[in-house]
């Protein structure tokens, strides 16, 4: 397991199947945009 510190406004990829998780280990609030792409089933 990788540990990393981030800060605002910094950009995370993870892989697809990669497992992850995000931890506050601040006094601040921890927002977090999430995109998550999908195939066209089209």
């Amino acid at each position: 397991e990788k540990e990393f510190k981030i800060k605002s406004g910094t950009v995370v990829y993870v892989s697809p199947e990669e497992k992850h998780q995000f931890k506050n280990v601040g006094d601040s609030i921890f927002k977090f945009i999430c995109l998550i792409p999908i195939k066209n089933s089209i």
